[in-house]
């Protein structure tokens, strides 16, 4: 009995020892199926190469959607990973090759179906268990591989745009050309890009720019504002081989090459923009030129017809004093003394001859109308009150003398002006009242006008206004009103000014300014 509790306690004591190893092992167990679990690589682990799918992660299920239903084995795994035989052919070479003759891991970019039949990049490394057994780590580089292309195929446009642009281009780097394209070879007429690349920046450029900088100091501005902004645009002069200048725009763009900040350098020769903006600025001088030549015509031909204009004024308010006094003198003389003279026969004529005596007395009333009429025609020919009294009491006149002939009421304000002022200034400003009066009898049907004449600050202003239908920019600027032009030329010979405008809903107003100093 003692021997078999002996073996009953030995008994006992290995089943314990044999559950704390079963215990621990499964403890291990279960830390490595965590750790594959929590992988950030898809993992699959199947029986020899093409045996029973044994593990999937979740990694692996969440990257491809398959789970171990779907590829219960590794040759499911192939047919629906790699649907195309020619490309699937080609991997199970592969990866066979490889595995037999490798003892350890084997590595490689393959495209892989996804079960929604998405592609993706991904690494594959598979490695070979003690027993056989295969385990497949995945590493998705979809978008690593996406980057990748992207770069080659922006490096293969830039590498395009580089050697075919038709702007000379270089890299910069500092103060030395690390690359050029053939347009720059051929614009500087330089042999080979190996002779440009030979050269410092400043050899291809005069000591001095055409605004008399230092191309030295002026050069080393622009690379540092280009490295301050990014970019810096300019004009410059450069140097060929051969020793000719040329023009050319400038753009340096700062770029990171091969991890290092490079000025990317774009001439374009703007030798024939230069010409033309020389032959343009040529053109436009000389047509300047030409312009002030024909302005001093014009000023020189204007001059000449205010001259014209003033001896036509002149000569014109002369030529009627001179008829008014004529008609005054021998006409009005004449019939004065007509009427003395039949005065003289009526008083004798005996009283029985009554009829002969009437026919008289008619005759001696039309004498007198005849003389109101000589003495109408004199004062619009010239008004001796203007050459008597000053173009202040003229003014006045005249407007009580529109007013009692067409009805419409007037107010005239004569203000500060002097008896004695210039008889030419006199004149014309009495002919502006006369034919500003004929223009609202004629076309204003106004009830009501309003003159006034005033002196102040050197000038002497005459306005009239009216309360009738007003005027309008197309009857202010008809070519063929003779009688704004008679006025606007006769201000203009005075070097004043005239503005005619509409007043909406009161009328019209005329306002004449001249400065004294002209007319004193």
């Amino acid at each position: 009995m003692a021997a078999l509790r002996a073996k009953l306690a030995e008994s006992r004591s290995i089943i314990s020892r044999y559950r704390k190893k079963e215990k621990a092992l499964l403890k291990e167990q279960e830390a490595q199926l965590s750790i594959l679990e929590n992988a950030p690589c898809g993992i699959g682990i199947s029986q020899k190469i093409y045996g029973k799918v044994l593990y999937l992660n979740a990694e692996f299920i969440k990257m491809f959607g398959y789970t171990i239903d779907d590829i219960p084995t590794v040759r499911d795994w192939l047919s629906k990973a790699y649907p195309d035989g020619k490309y699937r052919r080609y991997l199970d070479r592969r990866f066979v090759g490889l595995i037999a003759n490798t003892s350890g891991s084997i590595s490689g970019v393959v495209s892989v179906t996804c079960k929604d039949g998405t592609i993706k990049q991904v690494e594959v490394i598979t490695s070979i268990l003690p027993n056989g057994n295969t385990v497949n780590m995945f590493l998705d580089v979809t978008r690593r591989a996406e980057i990748e292309a992207a770069l080659r195929e922006s490096e293969t446009k830039f590498r395009l745009l580089f050697e075919r642009s038709n702007d000379a281009i270089f890299l910069l780097d500092g103060n030395r050309f690390i690359d050029c394209n053939e347009t720059a070879v051929r614009i500087l007429r330089a042999s080979s890009k190996k002779e440009v690349l030979s050269k410092d920046p400043l050899e291809l450029s005069p000591v001095r720019q055409p605004d008399g900088e230092l191309s030295s100091v002026k050069g080393q501005k622009m690379a540092e504002m280009a490295l301050r902004d990014g970019v810096s645009h300019f004009e410059w002069v450069h140097k060929r081989f051969d020793g000719t200048l040329f023009p050319v725009e400038v753009v340096l763009t700062l770029i990171p090459l091969q991890g290092k900040e490079i000025l990317y350098t774009s001439w374009r020769d703007i030798t024939k923009r230069k010409e033309a903006e020389a032959k343009a600025e040529q053109a436009r001088e000389e047509l300047e030129q030409r312009v002030q030549e024909r302005t001093a015509e014009l000023n020189e031909s204007r001059e000449n017809l205010r001259r014209l204009s003033e001896y036509l004024q002149t000569a014109r308010e002369e030529e009627r004093t001179r008829i008014a006094q004529e008609i005054h003198d021998e006409l009005g003389m004449g019939i004065s003394t007509t009427k003395m003279n039949l005065s003289w026969v009526s008083s004798r004529i005996p009283l029985e001859f009554r009829d002969l005596i009437n026919e008289t007395k008619v005759i001696a009333e039309r004498l007198d109308g005849i003389l109101h009429s000589i003495r109408k025609i004199c004062s619009d020919l010239r008004p001796a009150v203007l050459d008597h009294f000053g173009l202040g009491a003229a003014i006045e006149w005249q407007v009580s003398e529109f007013q009692r002939r067409t009805g419409i009421i007037c107010t005239c304000t004569v203000e500060n002006t002097n008896p004695d002022m210039n008889q030419e200034l006199s004149s014309a400003l009495f002919r502006i009242l006369q034919e500003a009066l004929t223009n609202i009898l004629r076309h204003a049907f106004a009830t009501e006008a309003k003159v006034s004449l005033r002196k102040a600050n050197g000038k002497i202003s005459l306005t009239v206004g009216d309360n009738g239908v007003g005027i309008t920019p197309e009857q202010i600027s008809k070519t063929d009103s003779f009688g704004l032009m008679g006025m606007r030329e006769r201000v203009r010979y005075w070097r004043g000014d005239m503005s005619i405008r509409d007043v909406a809903g009161k009328g019209t107003m005329l306002c004449v300014s001249i400065p004294l100093k002209v007319g004193a």
